[in-house]
């Protein structure tokens, strides 16, 4: 189970023009109120993985293959690729 807080997320503006991000209606701050313990180190550990998540399906849709019978085909280095950027968003080292 993931340790951060769960989606949708969005970007927004506080009242005073900073920057924040909002999950489920709630800013988020792991200071809170209900925060559960390590969910602010789990949040920025995938927030910080996100530009390679984004790099890592960029580079998807451009080695993957359509066969013929519609389905998508990728090699196993790109799908080891992926997988590792999808360990290190979810904390993994």
């Amino acid at each position: 189970m993931s340790k951060h807080t769960p989606g949708p997320w969005r970007a927004s503006h506080d009242s005073h023009g900073r920057f924040q991000l909002i999950a489920d209606g709630i800013p988020l701050d792991p200071e809170r109120d209900g925060a559960q313990p390590g969910e602010g180190a789990a949040n920025a550990t995938l927030i910080a993985a996100a530009p390679d998540l984004l790099a890592a399906l960029r580079h998807l849709t451009e080695v993957c293959v359509r066969n013929d019978d519609g389905s998508l085909t990728l090699g196993s280095e790109d799908v080891a690729n992926l997988e590792r950027e999808i360990n290190k968003a979810g904390g993994a080292k």
